[in-house]
Order: structure tokens, then C-alpha cells, then sequence
């Protein structure tokens, strides 16, 4: 039997050690092994960096356009006088964001770069009649029947590669229904601005205004959302022969007649989903961001309608 390779770790009956040269190959075997393993390790933490981001910012807008829709459904339309203290408000405006003017990217893939305004109209002529997505509510009922057919938010190609911008929105509330008389008037405002030393962040402000001239108003700021780089609103005019988005709306313009109020809000709020401070961002680098839109009716004007009042409980 031939022994050479099974005693050639033996030499004067003792074991032989390795050489140098094995000793670093396995050195660098094991380094190559750990590196990989530690990028690897690093990437799943930084994954699961931007998964808690983004979800973070899903819960964010969710919960803003969440209280908001509670709110503007008791958005008030009445007259002046008990039990309702002075004429209805709602304002709305929309401005320029100042932090961000988009997120940086081509999101409608069309060679352009936050070309769109947030004003439900297609500002890049890429919308077609096949994008049109108007929900049918029943047999030969559709939301916004006079859209149909042309370009409106929900659809396809419109407003998908935005300008950021931000809105301001003032209304008044109904009261309680057993309020006293005497009870204060309540005003909501939707803006984007400071809170406790923080930027962008969607607030909430209550004013409660006293029906006896000589006591001050009372207002309560809360946060609705953090981080929010674009709130936008649109109002939906329900005027005959002037069916459409608004960006702008104010009681006093509004035809005599008519409800001082738009039937509907479309609302979108863009929140920052990165894992880096915002203020670090290069001038040039994508925005990472998660956009929740949705449209609230106001209750107090659509309920009105014959068509509404019949579908009502089957609408979502």
C-alpha cells in the first residue's frame, strides 16, 4: 500500500503543520465569506429602513385624509342666525409648495419632469378617451356625468407627474345638533406649516368663535401628518353650465341661488418616505415619496340631489 498522500502531513511521526501559504488562502477564503455575508446583512437592514419608511408615510397621509373627510362632511351650508352664528365659509387656495416643487422624476414616463399642475386637467396632452375611469354608480348613473368622456382626476395621465403645491382650506362645521344657542361657532383650517419646532407638517387648527362679540376666539392646533412635501385640494363646482375642478373657491363668488359650497374636495397628500433627512437630499436626487388621494363629498350640498338621496346607502 502507498502511503505518500496519507503521511504526507507526518514527518518523523509527528503531524506537519500548514504552510504559510495555505494559512493565508483560508485567511482570505473566510474574509471573502464575511464580507459577503455583512453586505448582505446591511442590505436587509436597509431594506427593511425603507419598508418602515414607507409604511410610516402610508400611515401618515391615511390618517390626515381620514380626519379631514370627517370633517368636511359636516362642512355647514345655512343662513345666518341661531343655531347658526353668521353666514357659511369655505375658502380654499392653493400655492406653490416652497420645500420641493416635485419629486424629481419621470413618473408618466414621458421625457418631462414635473410638468403637471394639480388642477384635474390634462396639462400634457397625454390623456385618451381609454383612460377615462368614471365609476358607474348604477344602471346609467355615473359620478361627475359631465367629465365623462374628458380628462378628470382618477384618470389616467392626469395630474400623475405633479408640481408640488399647498392648499389652504377654511370651513365652518354644523353644531352639535344639542348644542345650546349660545354655543360657539366651529372653523376648521387645513394648511401646511410649523409645528413644535418641525417643518411640513399638515395641520389642523380649530377655531371656536363666541357668538358674544367681546370674548376672543379659541384656537387648537394638532398635527395631521409629518413630513408632507405637497397637499393639494380641488373643489368641485356644481353650478350649472360650470361643472368642474376648482382650484380656488370662495363663498362670496359664488352665484346668488346656487350652494355656496363645492359638492366635493379631491385631496392629495404627498409624504416624504426616505430614510435621510430631507435637509441632505442633493438638489437633483429623486424624492422619495407614497401620494393618498381620495374625493369627500360635502354631504350638506350633495344630499340635496334626488339622485344622491336614492343611492346613498349603497354608495361606499
Amino acid at each position: 500500500m502507498n502511503c505518500a498522500s496519507a503521511c504526507s502531513r507526518v514527518r518523523n511521526g509527528r503531524p506537519r503543520g500548514f504552510t504559510l501559504l495555505e494559512m493565508l488562502t483560508a485567511v482570505l477564503i473566510l474574509g471573502l465569506f464575511f464580507t459577503g455575508a455583512t453586505l448582505g446583512f446591511v442590505q436587509m437592514l436597509r431594506a427593511k429602513d425603507r419598508t418602515q419608511a414607507r409604511l410610516e408615510a402610508l400611515g401618515n397621509a391615511r390618517h390626515a385624509l381620514d380626519r379631514i373627510g370627517n370633517d368636511l362632511h359636516l362642512a355647514r351650508s345655512g343662513p345666518a342666525g341661531p343655531p347658526f352664528f353668521g353666514v357659511s365659509r369655505f375658502d380654499l387656495t392653493n400655492t406653490t409648495a416652497t420645500l420641493f416643487s416635485g419629486n424629481r422624476t419621470d413618473d408618466d414616463q414621458d421625457t418631462r419632469v414635473d410638468e403637471e399642475l394639480v388642477d384635474g386637467a390634462d396639462n400634457d396632452g397625454d390623456w385618451t378617451t381609454s383612460d377615462d375611469l368614471h365609476a358607474e354608480l348604477t344602471s346609467g348613473v355615473v359620478e361627475r356625468p359631465t367629465l365623462r368622456g374628458k380628462p378628470d382626476p382618477g384618470d389616467l395621465h392626469v395630474d400623475e407627474d405633479n408640481q408640488y403645491a399647498w392648499a389652504t382650506v377654511q370651513f365652518r362645521k354644523f353644531p352639535d345638533a344639542t348644542a345650546p344657542p349660545t354655543s360657539a361657532t366651529e372653523e376648521i383650517r387645513l394648511y401646511v406649516g410649523e409645528y413644535d419646532g418641525e417643518a411640513n407638517v399638515l395641520l389642523r387648527e380649530q377655531i371656536l368663535r363666541s357668538p358674544v362679540s367681546t370674548d376672543p376666539d379659541i384656537y387648537t392646533t394638532s398635527p395631521l401628518a409629518f413630513n408632507v412635501l405637497s397637499f393639494n385640494a380641488l373643489a368641485w363646482d356644481p353650478t350649472p353650465n360650470n361643472q368642474k375642478w376648482m382650484t380656488g373657491w370662495s363663498v362670496g363668488a359664488v352665484p346668488a341661488g346656487y350652494p355656496d359650497l363645492p359638492a366635493a374636495l379631491n385631496l392629495t397628500v404627498t409624504v416624504y418616505a426616505g430614510t435621510r433627512p430631507l435637509a441632505t437630499l442633493p438638489p437633483t436626487e429623486p424624492v422619495e415619496t407614497v401620494s393618498l388621494n381620495t374625493t369627500v363629498d360635502v354631504e350638506s350640498v350633495v344630499a340635496g340631489n334626488p339622485d344622491y338621496d336614492s343611492l346613498r346607502p349603497t354608495i361606499p
